[in-house]
């Protein structure tokens, strides 16, 4: 909007289903909230939280609440979903369409079945008491987030938004690709 010539020209609307802003999936950060809502509101964002979308229609979008929001450019990120081939097999997936497996890879219900890739719903790595750390873009800045595990109960979190955060993200997005690009896929 700001390269275009259309800030402040043009209203922005954030929605999402989570309960609040912050959550990210993960049950919210102390501070995240508060934080989120900071920027929203500096940025002249308007928010609308704990609905889903219902219909797209051409220039309108249907919240499940019957609120109808007009646009004229929409940005939608679908729910994470299995695929439709593998939720359409009778007791191989879980209610989302992924296949749960046991630590080899092989799927419960149908041991000959290995799921590869997203395909496999593996247990999350999050939940074990490790030091979590999360860099996020925030447009020209960056969050970055310290909790003593990524989930819920947590005894420490906290989330620390700083452009150096941004500038570490794309400094390991780079080493990644680095990395996989040459097979160097034992370097951590």
């Amino acid at each position: 909007m700001k390269k275009a010539g259309l800030r402040g020209r043009a209203p922005l609307t954030y929605v999402t289903a989570e309960p609040f802003l912050g959550q990210f999936g993960i049950g919210g950060l102390p501070g995240g909230e508060k934080l989120l809502r900071m920027f929203c509101k500096k940025e002249g964002i308007q928010t609308v939280t704990g609905v889903a979308m219902q219909e797209r229609a051409p220039g309108k979008l249907r919240l499940a609440d019957g609120q109808d929001l007009h646009y004229a450019y929409a940005m939608i990120v679908p729910p994470f979903t299995g695929q439709d081939v593998v939720a359409e097999v009778p007791g191989l997936a879980d209610d989302k369409g992924f296949v749960p497996v046991r630590d080899t890879y092989q799927s419960l219900a149908h041991p000959e079945v290995y799921p590869v890739g997203v395909a496999a719903a593996v247990q999350v790595p999050w939940t074990t008491a490790i030091l979590a750390v999360c860099v996020m873009d925030a447009g020209a800045n960056g969050v970055m987030i310290l909790a003593d595990r990524m989930l819920p109960p947590r005894k420490f979190g906290v989330m620390i938004p700083r452009p150096q955060s941004h500038l570490a993200k794309l400094m390991f997005e780079k080493y990644f690709v680095w990395k996989s690009r040459h097979g160097y896929v034992r370097l951590p």
